[in-house]
């Protein structure tokens, strides 16, 4: 898949902040874009590491996205407890003026990266963290990555009436079950 116009057009208007967070599959980092902070998660995509005998997916970058799919047609994101994933990148460019040094970790990679557009959000509130699972669960996902990282708090907005709210994040570990708890192939 080629890199879009418009995902080439919105990675060059964006500014890198610095690294958040970095592991073997993925680096996270907090950016802004037209004076709003979000946050960017990017994957490398290197061999796809395919499913276990069991059938789970291995490929971290298919079982954040399909899960953020199943949450977001749930109604997760829309109740607060999950953010809106609000753009998926493919095949990104990793000597995009903007992005340089930022993603000189993935120029060796087997394929460009691809990378998921969310709203950047720091602090945990237990309770609101709690509910936020629970809604997760419900709708049948296992988030099976529950660090401190992967839960953040979403200020409300002022105006709006909206209070303060907690969000799950990073579901690329995440499994998904069917209606009788067995786990799905995705």
């Amino acid at each position: 898949m080629t890199t879009s116009l418009n995902t080439q057009q919105f990675l060059s208007e964006l500014s890198i902040t610095q690294l958040l967070h970095s592991s073997d599959s993925s680096k996270i980092f907090p950016i802004n874009h037209e004076s709003a902070k979000y946050c960017l998660k990017v994957f490398h995509v290197n061999k796809d590491p395919g499913f276990t005998s069991k059938g789970r997916d291995l490929c971290r970058w298919r079982c954040e996205i399909e899960a953020y799919k199943l949450l977001s047609a749930a109604g997760a994101c829309e109740q607060g407890f999950v953010p809106k994933l609000h753009a998926v990148f493919e095949d990104i460019d990793p000597l995009t003026p903007t992005l340089v040094p930022h993603l000189n970790a993935f120029l060796d990679d087997v394929h460009r990266p691809c990378a998921g557009f969310t709203p950047n959000y720091t602090r945990d509130r237990i309770q609101k963290a709690i509910l936020g699972i629970k809604a997760v669960h419900h709708v049948r996902v296992v988030h099976n990555d529950p660090y401190r990282k992967n839960v953040l708090i979403v200020p409300g907005v002022e105006g709006k009436g909206g209070d303060e709210r907690v969000v799950w994040v990073d579901f690329d570990i995440a499994q998904i079950l069917d209606e009788t708890g067995q786990q799905l192939n995705t």
